[in-house]
């Protein structure tokens, strides 16, 4: 991730003792991205969390699309990676978001737990 206008954010995660991995161009190719269902996207997100939670990771950095930035917070349940507001952002068109793999479980429980597309069970099922 270009961290030229997140730097200090990263670095305060850093010093609180969190273990961070930081995530780069999650996604498919553009002549791919045509005929990859929502599942498979899914899908690589979970092998990516269930990694970082097998190998101790506290907390996963992602720098996403402005567009893209509502489908992480809503579905994903990744936060902003610092509480100013986005227009902020200095000279970039992406948005830097976290995801707290020490509640991700819970959190994930908590909102889809029993829904027709559980998405708790999805990603959490082999380590519950």
């Amino acid at each position: 991730m270009d961290e030229r206008g997140y730097k200090a954010y990263v670095s305060q995660l850093r010093h609180k003792e969190r273990k961070i991995a930081e995530v780069s161009k999650l996604g498919f190719l553009p002549s791919y991205q045509a005929s990859t269902s929502r599942t498979e996207h899914l899908s690589l997100i979970r092998v990516m969390v269930l990694h970082a939670i097998n190998n101790g990771i506290n907390s996963l950095i992602i720098s996403v699309s402005r567009k893209k930035c509502r489908y992480y917070e809503s579905m994903l349940l990744y936060t902003r990676l610092y509480d100013q507001l986005s227009n902020d952002l200095p000279n970039s068109s992406s948005i830097p978001l976290t995801l707290d793999l020490n509640t991700v479980v819970k959190k994930f429980e908590e909102k889809y737990s029993g829904r027709r597309n559980d998405l708790h069970q999805f990603f959490f099922s082999s380590i519950l």
